[in-house]
């Protein structure tokens, strides 16, 4: 357990501690959450930072916490649902060259 009460895999979080009420932007777990490759993050707000932290795309860090419905909306990379919705999906870079 961390100090702030998230279960930690090395320097990933997986369990969202933000305080309700409290900005993302305003919490560090939050950044740490959203480190590209985490995947299991609650924390479904889109990451402006993937880019700059070498990831696939800006919904990687909660990908995984997603159902597999195979849909439109299902990411062809990860298989699961995309926090994004279709829209996103068909707008992905990454999404499109898989």
């Amino acid at each position: 357990m961390s100090a702030t009460g998230g279960r930690q895999m090395g320097k990933y979080v997986y369990a969202c501690t933000r305080p309700e009420g409290v900005l993302c932007s305003q919490h560090p777990d939050c950044q740490r959450c959203k480190v590209a490759g985490c995947g299991y993050s609650f924390c479904f707000e889109f990451n402006e930072r993937w880019e700059r932290q070498g990831g696939i795309c800006g919904w990687e860090h909660c990908i995984e916490n997603m159902p597999c419905p195979g849909e439109k909306a299902t990411c062809p990379m990860f298989g699961h649902e995309c926090p994004g919705g279709a829209a996103a999906v068909s707008e992905c870079e990454a999404a499109q060259a898989w």
